[in-house]
């Protein structure tokens, strides 16, 4: 592993917000790079073991104990003297966990979720105002900068950097004070022109939604296979066209990113002038498990947090992504929920009312 930038002349403390598997890769991985980090989870049970381990053992790339300064459920003690909010919890979770942090949130600078899926820094910038802390800057990371593998206990084996990660923040003009803290530690990270980069560069969380919904009664029968191999010409089609959806609402923002085939040969290296060329070609790399049931991620979470604001950033650019519509559809009659409403839509990102125009204004706005 390369050693991270020296971080002296920025001497940042950061809170970690989550101690699931993201959460403790990047904790470990910032302490052993000389930040003071605190962990904070409201679940006891979670930072029990890692009290008692005085820290996070981190093997493979990364290799050591990150020893944290604080690992606390109590958020007065989480956020004392921190500048960064780094929100590792479920998408769905964001809105809940800023609430329980509200009143200690003062001296913070930043709140970045990584990852947010879309529209996350809309969402985090909104229940900020509510609270009356329109001075913190809303951030997002587009993937979790670290590759990583969880193991027994606090252990984490980490594989080594992201480079597709990209963040920025809400407002724009805030992503290099946000690069001074995050970069000394993860200096592979891009800065993007504003958050939706962040969430419309990314085609994973939709391609696995997607996959997931196209595959739900073999999930719900016990999984256990590869969702890549469910890959059937028509499956491919539905993949190309949500994908084309995707392009075309980020183009009416404003915002430049590849089609997915393209990302994918960035990904893997791999060869191909089209989707199903990219995919099959890359077939070594995808092997991704289905879940066992629908209360997971791929489902209860890049629904709701990816496909719906798609969906209505979408039709409020007047660009109809009638299949992401569909699946919407689909996957709120099997899961018996109504995730249009549920997920974050207009109201959850403090865009209702706003036109296209204005909501381009709100992303540059200084």
């Amino acid at each position: 592993m390369a050693k991270a930038q020296n971080v002296t002349k920025v001497n940042r403390t950061v809170a970690v917000v989550g101690a699931g598997g993201a959460g403790l890769a990047i904790a470990g991985y910032m302490s052993l790079n000389e930040y003071i980090v605190h962990l904070y989870d409201p679940e006891p049970h979670r930072t029990e073991q890692l009290v008692s381990m005085g820290g996070i053992a981190l093997e493979g790339w990364a290799k050591g104990l990150g020893r944290l300064a604080d690992i606390t459920s109590d958020p007065s003690r989480a956020l004392r003297g921190v500048s960064l909010v780094i929100l590792t919890v479920p998408a769905t979770q964001i809105g809940a966990t800023l609430q329980k942090l509200m009143p200690h949130l003062g001296p913070v600078q930043f709140v970045v979720s990584v990852p947010g899926l879309l529209g996350a820094g809309f969402e985090i910038a909104e229940t900020l105002k509510k609270n009356g802390l329109e001075n913190i800057a809303a951030g997002e990371l587009s993937h979790i900068p670290l590759k990583y593998k969880l193991l027994a206990g606090a252990q984490v084996l980490t594989i080594g950097p992201n480079g597709l990660t990209t963040f920025a923040t809400l407002p724009a003009n805030r992503t290099s004070d946000l690069g001074e803290i995050l970069l000394p530690a993860f200096p592979w990270l891009k800065a993007a022109p504003n958050i939706l980069y962040c969430g419309l560069g990314n085609p994973e969380p939709l391609f696995y939604a997607t996959l997931t919904i196209l595959n739900s009664t073999r999930i719900e029968q016990g999984g256990g296979f590869n969702l890549w191999n469910s890959l059937t010409p028509g499956a491919l089609n539905l993949l190309e066209m949500v994908d084309r959806e995707r392009v075309s609402v980020a183009t009416a923002l404003g915002v430049q990113v590849i089609p997915a085939f393209k990302y994918y040969q960035s990904l893997y290296w791999s060869e191909g002038s089209k989707l199903s060329e990219v995919l099959a070609s890359s077939a070594e790399y995808l092997a991704t498990e289905a879940p066992n049931s629908l209360d997971h991620p791929f489902f209860a979470e890049y629904i709701p947090c990816y496909m719906v604001p798609l969906y209505t950033l979408g039709e409020r650019c007047g660009v109809a992504p009638f299949g992401v519509d569909a699946l919407i559809r689909l996957a709120s009659t099997l899961g018996r929920s109504d995730l249009r409403r549920k997920g974050r839509n207009m109201e959850s990102m403090g865009l209702t009312g706003k036109n296209l125009a204005a909501i381009k204004k709100m992303l540059a706005e200084v």
